[in-house]
């Protein structure tokens, strides 16, 4: 809460910009889009693409399988919000992937604590 709420909510988003994950889950990430700097990059080939859409604090990850992760602080409070979508051919396997790139979000924010 309040300013130390707010200083790690700084501290987590310049951590995942500054080090992207490579890989989520055990799948590889493959493309990187920060809506801040209006960037996509393209991991395999490192290409940058421009982002035609406003500029916000967000950050998204798609991994290898089509699945995604994006990352953003709340604009009214002094939280930060994870989003996760899969796609998989049962519920079961989409909710044991979720499972997976939560606790793996989990542990890498861990570390920032």
């Amino acid at each position: 809460e309040g300013k130390s709420g707010s200083e790690r909510i700084d501290k987590i988003m310049n951590d995942f910009r500054q080090n992207p994950p490579a890989s989520l889950a055990d799948l590889k990430v493959t493309v990187r889009e920060d809506y801040m700097t209006s960037e996509r990059i393209i991991s395999e080939r490192e290409e940058k693409e421009t982002i035609a859409l406003p500029t916000s604090n967000v950050l998204k990850y798609t991994l290898e399988n089509g699945a995604w992760v994006c990352i953003r602080p709340s604009g009214t409070e002094p939280k930060i919000k994870f989003y996760y979508g899969v796609k998989e051919a049962t519920a079961n396997k989409s909710n044991q992937l979720i499972k997976k790139l939560v606790n793996d979000m989990n542990e890498r924010l861990a570390v920032l604590s």
